[in-house]
């Protein structure tokens, strides 16, 4: 029997609050029940990437570049593992917003009719979701009908959103019921922009809502989460009642790949504070795993086996490549249809050749890209008198390949469509802003300082480039940053609250990238 779909909001009409709203009436356990199986299909931090993205692999001991993933792709990989699975739910662990020109060019609603078509049985909102503030989200939900949940989040203070968000969803697979608890991230409004009227609650809130789902008849609970793996792993060993966490945010790769090194296993299974098993899995992500967790209940409905079944889907036909971990398809033709319809502005943006690159530019290793990026900041807030460039390795959000770089690449290493912000900090201030951002476990891209790094690569003094002497706390300097973190995004209050000169130049960060690798690397060099 498919799943039948029921919504309920345990907590006030929209999220959280104190005091519970009346459930629907407990079913109770049969006589005569065997048990259950149950299969979650999952994936999480898609981030715009409706494309297939090229991966390198080992294969018959050669590195090759193996496509993974893109919307057709997962079409056709979950209507295969429907047609084989049908007690399944398809989870999506959150961030399907930002990251590529699909996201940037249409604000969502791209985004919105791939998951319509792709048929989740529940989302829970990333923070990136809220990128744009809450009316995207709103427009996302409504196109997609994509079923939402969200117990760590209050949107009863937001018109655009009230109402919109149940606290848990309840499915029926195969006559019980199961409940699916979602958590947003608590620390969303420093990572994103959701905005004044939304409340974020602390992950481990919800022992509450997993409580009251097990008593409104819940045979399983599920948590959808958006909350990182080490807050996953956490829960599952300290919130009574959970019969396992479906997880994002952190794209932690969960099991065993050839080629691609090490991860932790799938399910990662964690011994709870009852002494129950608990797996907890997460998909890496840009739909380059697709995670497939079978479950077994008995007849008391205690999880008493799982097998792990994550793949990572590709093209059919890709020679030396087909294994039970890396599984073929051909793209689905009606989601092809659909990006074939809507793909003319990307193709606008690949036409535009912005620079010749002779060399890959890494996001990770020490943060080469972010302090690229910071440059071109820092060369854009010149004509205001910046001194200083500062980014967030966390808006860094793709490498820079070698070769010829078009527009839209540019935009996946900048797609949040932030201006380039300048104004005057004093020294003190400047040396706090970039402790906080060392804090966040990535050193931020610079620009314009020459002082000295210490340990693990963090700046011990500052002097700005070209200067005799340090940086003393009472001097002042001219930066240029992007407008998120000026408004006081990554935890970076201390500039949203800074005092005195502040202009917007209206330069976008992404504009700003491809004038400086214009400049450095022009398209006819190397002909």
């Amino acid at each position: 029997m498919h799943p039948i779909f029921v919504a309920i909001a345990l907590f006030g009409a929209s999220t959280v609050s104190s005091k519970p709203d009346s459930l629907a009436k407990p079913v109770a356990p049969s006589d005569h029940d065997s048990g259950f199986s149950l299969t979650l299909v999952h994936v999480n931090d898609v981030h715009a990437h409706l494309d297939p993205t090229s991966v390198s692999m080992k294969v018959e001991g050669k590195s090759v570049q193996v496509p993974l993933g893109g919307a057709a792709i997962l079409k056709a990989a979950f209507d295969s593992l429907r047609k084989a699975r049908p007690q399944s739910l398809f989870l999506h662990a959150g961030d399907q917003f930002t990251g590529t020109a699909w996201f940037s060019l249409y604000r969502g609603l791209a985004d919105a009719a791939v998951v319509q078509r792709l048929g989740m049985d529940a989302f829970v909102p990333g923070n990136h979701e809220f990128d744009l503030g809450p009316g995207p989200l709103r427009a996302f939900l409504d196109s997609s009908r994509v079923p939402v949940v969200a117990s760590t989040l209050d949107a009863s203070r937001e018109p655009i959103l009230a109402g919109r968000i149940p606290s848990v969803l309840m499915r029926e697979v195969d006559g019980r019921r199961i409940g699916i608890v979602g958590i947003a991230h608590p620390s969303t409004p420093s990572l994103s922009r959701p905005g004044q009227n939304l409340r974020f609650r602390e992950a481990a809130s919800i022992a509450q809502v997993v409580d009251s789902a097990r008593r409104a008849g819940a045979k399983a609970v599920v948590v959808l989460s958006h909350a990182g793996w080490e807050a996953d792993t956490m829960l599952a060993r300290t919130v009574p009642g959970i019969s396992c966490v479906v997880g994002g945010h952190s794209h932690t790769r969960v099991g065993s790949f050839p080629g691609l090194g090490g991860a932790p296993a799938y399910p990662t299974v964690i011994k709870s504070s009852e002494g129950l098993s608990v797996p907890v899995v997460q998909a890496w992500h840009r739909g380059m795993e697709i995670g497939v967790l079978n479950l077994r209940f008995d007849s008391t409905f205690r999880l008493t086996s799982w097998e792990g079944h994550p793949f990572l889907p590709s093209p059919a036909g890709l020679a030396g490549l087909a294994s039970e971990s890396v599984r073929g398809f051909v793209p689905d033709s009606g989601m092809s249809a659909l990006l074939q319809g809507l793909v003319r502005p990307l193709d606008s943006l690949r036409a535009i050749k912005v620079a010749r690159v002779p060399s890959a530019y890494s996001r990770r290793k020490g943060g080469e890209l972010a302090d690229l990026c910071a440059q071109s900041l820092l060369e854009a807030g010149a004509s205001q008198g910046a001194r200083v460039g500062i980014m967030n390795r966390g808006g860094v959000r793709d490498d820079l390949d070698s070769g010829v770089v078009d527009m839209e690449q540019v935009q996946r290493v900048a797609p949040f469509g932030n201006s380039v912000v300048v104004m005057t900090i004093t020294g003190k201030r400047l040396r706090h802003i970039v402790k906080i951002l060392e804090g966040r476990k990535k050193n931020p891209g610079m620009a314009g300082l020459a002082g000295e790094r210490g340990e693990k690569g963090k700046w011990k003094s500052f002097r700005l480039a070209g200067a005799a002497t340090d940086l003393e706390d009472e001097d002042t300097v001219r930066i240029a940053t992007n407008s998120y973190l000026a408004d006081g995004g990554d935890g970076c209050m201390p500039l949203r609250k800074s005092k005195g000169y502040r202009y917007d130049t209206g330069i976008r960060d992404d504009e700003a990238l491809a004038r400086l690798l214009s400049r450095l690397f022009p398209v006819s060099k190397g002909k």
